[in-house]
């Protein structure tokens, strides 16, 4: 994935279009990972992203099943 060099405990994905974004948010939302797809014009056109946060109440566990559940519909939208 491409994490638009971010250093924070906001993680960007880049989608690129907006109806890529959005499908990946709503593939993570029916695995049950809630991650916000970002479009215009909240960004510019062509630089959609998924905003992913992540908290101390996070656990290890649950980091890995978001993780493999992006890989699984960063794949099937052509993302990753």
């Amino acid at each position: 994935f491409n994490t638009m060099g971010s250093c924070t405990h906001i993680v960007p994905v880049f989608a690129g279009e907006a109806e890529k974004v959005m499908a990946f948010s709503q593939h993570l939302l029916d695995d049950g990972i809630f991650v916000q797809g970002i479009r215009p014009p909240t960004v510019p056109v062509g630089e959609c992203r998924l905003r992913c946060t992540l908290m101390a109440t996070h656990s290890e566990s649950d980091i890995e099943q978001a993780v493999t559940a992006m890989k699984v519909a960063g794949k099937k939208l052509h993302i990753v």
